[in-house]
């Protein structure tokens, strides 16, 4: 898979399999080297994708685990009130599975 130049002239959007697999690739790659992960997270549709992701892969044992992995959540005020209770309850499962959350 080659990386294309998204903001060249009719550049085309990954496929969300292709974003995934550079994801998983990418964490691969440089998550080895790095004991300790963060993941800022701000409880809104784009954070929390790549939040569920990054969890996902390392449920799967598609990615190897960090020593920790810290979840800083950053609460932007911009989010609307549902998406804003949905991440205060990401944040209960997420300690619950002895994750830190700081905030």
């Amino acid at each position: 898979m080659n990386q294309i130049d998204i903001f060249a002239s009719g550049a085309k959007r990954l496929q969300m399999t292709d974003a995934i697999e550079m994801t998983t690739q990418s964490l691969l790659a440089y998550g080895a080297s790095h004991d300790h992960w963060g993941i800022a997270w701000s409880g809104g549709k784009d954070s929390s994708a790549t939040l569920t992701l990054v969890m996902r892969l390392l449920d799967n044992g598609r990615v190897p685990r960090p020593k920790t992995l810290t979840v800083f959540y950053a609460d932007t005020r911009q989010e609307l009130l549902p998406l804003a209770y949905a991440a205060h309850q990401i944040i209960v499962e997420l300690r619950e599975r002895n994750i830190q959350v700081e905030s």
